[in-house]
């Protein structure tokens, strides 16, 4: 039987994870979650970077140098790994996006929060990674253990707002 291109060849697609490309090893993540606090609390507490240890397994270490850009250091995948953030976008109560990068890989997580009735919060995250070096071969490998992260970060974010 003739394939797309008219060939009778038969050409088997590649089975591609959702929210990885088939042409390098980029990794798009997201998730939603609600807290019971204002967009102004939530947003008050994910805009300081000490309190990153406090929420994300990972964290070990914050080094504020400026207002829009911190070090921190993490254990990645069982590695060491210390990333320069940057602030892209700052705007209190609605919007919070930041971009690490100098470590394995280069991250841009965009926090979009939204009211979702009085006092509580939608907060929709999402994750842009390009994965390089060793790690850009087990990146397929990768995506399930980091929405893994991603949920149980956000979950223990809500936990301590809510508390």
């Amino acid at each position: 039987m003739p394939d797309e291109h008219g060939s009778g060849r038969f050409r088997p697609r590649p089975l591609i994870p959702r929210g990885l490309s088939p042409y390098d090893a980029r990794l798009r993540l997201s998730h939603e979650i609600e807290i019971e606090r204002p967009p102004e609390e939530v947003y008050a507490y994910l805009a300081d970077p000490t309190h990153l240890h406090e929420w994300q397994a990972d964290v070990h270490g914050v080094e504020v140098e400026s207002e829009t850009r911190f070090r921190e250091s993490r254990t990645l995948f069982g590695r060491e790994a210390t990333s320069t953030v940057d602030v892209l976008r700052a705007a209190p109560a609605r919007e919070l996006t930041l971009r690490a990068s100098g470590g394995p890989a280069t991250v841009t997580v965009r926090h979009v929060l939204e009211p979702a009735g009085v006092g509580r919060t939608r907060l929709t995250v999402t994750a842009d990674a390009e994965v390089g070096g060793g790690l850009r071969l087990g990146a397929r490998l990768m995506r399930r253990a980091a929405e893994h992260r991603l949920r149980d970060d956000f979950e223990r974010l809500k936990q301590i707002l809510e508390a």
